[in-house]
């Protein structure tokens, strides 16, 4: 928000919510990085833990319906102040056999679109 200087959460045309400019005191220009998906906090060298993330099911089980998605996923560029897809994303699932994602890119019905989730503990 140029006015006020925090960072809005928009789905569709509904303005979800906002986190205050207080929180972001060195992005008052731009990011050089951006990030989404999913996290599962453990305690410092606690064992593994049974926490799902998303619906539980890996990105492999399935697409829509199945694993959790983010979908049109965009940034908006400061030099031209136009929203576009990301061009340089990297997937990093740091625990895949509690948890993976599936980068799939750039779609023609849904934009950027990835894939990500799992059941959580592994015995592997």
């Amino acid at each position: 928000d140029a006015e006020t200087g925090n960072w809005w959460l928009k789905y569709e045309d509904i303005y979800v919510g906002y986190w205050p400019s207080s929180l972001f005191t060195t992005l008052a220009d731009a990011a050089n990085l951006l990030e989404w998906g999913g996290e599962v906090a453990r305690p410092a060298n606690g064992p593994r833990l049974a926490t799902k993330m998303g619906s539980g099911h890996f990105p492999s089980e399935g697409g829509d319906g199945i694993s959790s998605s983010v979908k049109n996923i965009e940034c908006l560029d400061a030099t031209t102040n136009a929203f576009v897809q990301p061009t340089a994303a990297v997937a990093v699932a740091k625990v895949k056999n509690c948890y993976d994602i599936n980068n799939v890119g750039s779609t023609a019905t849904d934009g950027y679109v990835i894939y990500f989730g799992g059941p959580g503990k592994s015995d592997t």
